[in-house]
């Protein structure tokens, strides 16, 4: 543990054959104290050392949720995008039970937080009610255009499933919403949600292209 604690702060100043070898190491240690190093592996730029982190992160899945969702949020867009990807394998592979106290956690950042939901959101149907009050309180605690746009996923992923609340709320996104960029993200996202063809027609009359 304190080895791989000590390589993982120093990653950045190792050399490719330094970083594989390292991601080498980390793969034979236990999944949850591998995890934060087999991250910094999967988000190399160098290929071989990314697949030798992407691998072992499969391996791993369930266990290394929980680390995993500590770096998702982290980062440039490239890694965030990557970290989200490796939590969806994760998240698809274990009991959905397992994502509530993750998605709930109010000491994560914002970013973290909103990017965990996206990365859950086939899940989300499986867990309605906390997938809700998640999305409530974010949406209670930053209202941005960001949050809106980004939340939009998740929430089609709910309201697709038959869920009422997110039905409502993402109608309300689609019709009302104050920015054309959310309103016609919405639009594009409102296949299959049968409670939202009605209000498809708002769009066709909005006043922004």
């Amino acid at each position: 543990g304190d080895g791989l604690a000590a390589t993982a702060t120093v990653w950045d100043t190792l050399d490719v054959a330094g970083r594989a070898l390292a991601a080498d190491v980390a793969s034979s240690a236990p999944c949850p104290s591998a995890t934060p190093l087999l991250v910094k592996a999967l988000v190399d730029r160098d290929r071989e050392v990314s697949r030798k982190g992407e691998e072992m992160l499969d391996r791993c899945g369930r266990a290394a949720l929980p680390a995993l969702a500590e770096s998702v949020g982290q980062g440039d867009e490239r890694t965030r995008a990557i970290e989200r990807a490796a939590f969806m394998r994760a998240a698809h592979i274990t009991d959905a039970r397992i994502l509530p106290p993750i998605l709930s956690n109010r000491e994560r950042p914002l970013v973290g937080r909103i990017d965990l939901l996206r990365a859950s959101s086939a899940r989300l149907p499986e867990i309605a009610n906390d997938a809700d009050a998640a999305i409530d309180e974010l949406m209670k605690s930053d209202q941005s255009l960001r949050t809106r746009y980004l939340l939009l996923g998740p929430i089609a992923s709910l309201a697709r499933s038959g869920d009422a609340k997110a039905a409502a709320l993402f109608i309300s996104f689609l019709a009302h919403d104050a920015d054309a960029p959310v309103r016609a993200h919405a639009a594009e996202l409102a296949a299959h949600i049968a409670a939202a063809q009605g209000a498809l027609l708002s769009p066709l009359s909005d006043p922004d292209p």
